[in-house]
């Protein structure tokens, strides 16, 4: 069983001093919780089962992923602490969320759903910026809005290939 490391060595593995346990019982999940320096902010979230087995799960805000282990989340969850990474979010027309990647600070997603108005760029242990979508940048698609340089990349590729070209 893949095992998640005591809080003590969390600490000491992630150069991170603000993280807790929290053991559920058969109504509450047991999971880890690593806290940003301030008192605002998303924690990011690592489940875990009775025995302290990776379950399989790692969220921050609503953006969550599915790594198999332990040992493949470490080094995004390392990522996140410390800014390499944040997840840049995608809103409908209500400020919802509605769709969210990895990315770094200044990121254009490659593809947005049709619903999306505005990004917000949410960094651990950061204030989240809200950013303004210059879709001049982007082709509006069928089903998506596509980068102009990654609809351009991927027609070219089709045509290398003597495939038909994609709808969006």
């Amino acid at each position: 069983m893949d095992r998640i490391p005591t809080i003590e060595d969390l600490r000491q593995s992630l150069c991170w001093p603000h993280i807790e346990e929290h053991l559920g019982d058969e109504q509450e999940i047991s999971h880890i919780s690593i806290l940003p320096s301030q008192e605002q902010g998303e924690s990011i979230f690592v489940l875990m089962d009775q025995n302290r087995g990776f379950g399989g799960y790692v969220g921050f805000g609503p953006w969550h992923y599915h790594p198999d282990t332990w040992e493949d989340a470490e080094p995004t969850v390392f990522s996140l602490i410390y800014g390499e990474v944040g997840v840049i979010e995608g809103l409908n027309s209500r400020g919802e969320y509605r769709e969210g990647r990895l990315g770094q600070k200044g990121d254009w997603p490659e593809t947005l759903g049709r619903d999306i108005k505005k990004l917000r760029h949410v960094f651990f242990d950061q204030p989240p910026e809200t950013v303004t979508i210059d879709f001049t940048q982007y082709h509006r698609g069928k089903h998506l809005w596509v980068r102009q340089d990654v609809k351009e990349r991927t027609e070219n590729l089709c045509r290398e290939h003597g495939m038909e070209l994609p709808d969006f």
